[in-house]
């Protein structure tokens, strides 16, 4: 019972430092309030940016504390058990955003996203705090364990057992049968027909490809934004990445998980000092930079077949603006090394020239965000000395 006290009070420490860190970042976007939508997402997107850094950093303080407070507890369980407790210091902020979330579907969304995407890094981040300066077999297979299960959880052949068909008397089940038709359509000219065409019940407009168990999922605000045609165009779009060579799908995969080198930072620091640091953080930005040059290059193929022969299509031009608008995205984002293209860029390639003029790019990331990962990095570094 002691141990269940210590982790709700380090979940709702972060769950104070998520919603200040919230509050602080939006206030520029609230005062955009009436400008246009392009404006508001650019002023958006380095507060959204602060929701990782802030959960990150109330995580690693909640560790430190529990250290510093309480004594020896699971580490592990303290910063991944300290960021969904935290979560619903967000909630107020995710609703001002987008006011069709209710609280339980926004808390199953977030618990999945957090054990899908979060969870990972944070064993990573854990492992990295207690890894000894020469690992042994015990602590090679800890890591390579934890490594694999993130492979795991990146390639979504797991999704079939949890995802499943919109059917019988479900509300959404008329929605799904347009999916399967529009899945069907688009694959006859795509040369790949995928094994699912899931329907995911969700305010976020998005939809999403997993080449590796050759599927792919549209959410219902998708489906409820886009025409038939638009629909199309972006099922093309998503069947072009089923099409991918295994390798870009292998890449995909590793270059996802391949901040899991942090657990070797002490190992590696012990035994070839600041120098093999150096070379350590220098392959893993080289590695990111070749997955994010190869993505990318998918990503414009995977347009070039969404618009068709004619290498033209207002219609998916229309639907990459009404996902974007909805999703509150910008329309350029932050330098050119993110993995899609601009909006503003996919448009005129589509053969569309949007009716306002190019927006200036959005940050990469808020002040405050700016500052929550100088607080993770120093507290990282002080577990060390706890």
């Amino acid at each position: 019972m002691q141990v269940i006290f210590q982790l709700l009070s380090l979940g709702a420490f972060t769950a104070v430092v998520l919603y200040l860190a919230m509050y602080l970042s939006l206030i520029p976007w609230r005062r955009s309030a009436g400008r246009h939508w392009t404006e508001r997402a650019r002023l958006l997107w380095p507060a959204r940016r602060t929701v990782f850094a802030a959960t990150l950093a109330g995580a690693m303080v909640a560790l430190l504390w529990g250290r510093m407070s309480f004594g020896w507890l699971p580490p592990t369980g303290v910063i991944i058990g300290g960021a969904l407790m935290g979560s619903p210091g967000l909630y107020p902020y995710i609703r001002e955003i987008e006011p069709r979330y209710r609280f339980l579907p926004w808390l199953r969304e977030t618990a999945w996203t957090l054990l899908v995407r979060a969870a990972p890094l944070m064993v990573a981040v854990t492992l990295m705090a207690t890894m000894p300066d020469v690992m042994g077999p015990p602590d090679v297979w800890l890591a390579a364990s934890g490594f694999l299960l993130s492979l795991l959880l990146a390639s979504g052949i797991w999704l079939p057992m949890v995802m499943s068909r919109k059917k019988g008397e479900d509300p959404l089940a008329p929605v799904q049968a347009r999916l399967d038709r529009i899945a069907e359509e688009a694959s006859e000219g795509a040369g790949v027909v995928p094994r699912h065409a899931w329907l995911a019940d969700s305010p976020l407009a998005n939809a999403v490809a997993f080449p590796v168990i050759r599927s792919v999922a549209f959410t219902s605000r998708t489906m409820e934004l886009l025409d038939d045609e638009e629909c199309l165009d972006v099922m093309r779009h998503e069947l072009a990445h089923l099409r991918e060579p295994l390798v870009v799908g292998v890449l995909r995969v590793l270059s996802s998980v391949s901040y899991f080198v942090i657990v070797l930072v002490r190992p590696v620091l012990y035994a070839w000092g600041g120098l093999g640091l150096m070379a350590l953080l220098l392959g893993f930005l080289l590695f990111q930079r070749l997955g994010g040059i190869v993505q990318r290059r998918m990503e414009l193929r995977a347009d070039v077949a969404a618009a068709g022969s004619d290498g033209e299509s207002p219609s998916y031009a229309r639907a990459l603006e009404k996902l974007y608008e909805a999703g509150k995205l910008p329309a350029v984002m932050p330098g050119n090394s993110m993995v899609h293209p601009h909006l503003y860029d996919r448009m005129i390639a589509a053969g569309v020239t949007p009716d306002y003029p190019r927006p200036a790019p959005a940050s990469r990331m808020s002040a405050v965000a700016w500052v929550c990962l100088l607080i993770t990095i120093v507290a990282a570094v002080s577990l060390f000395y706890v």
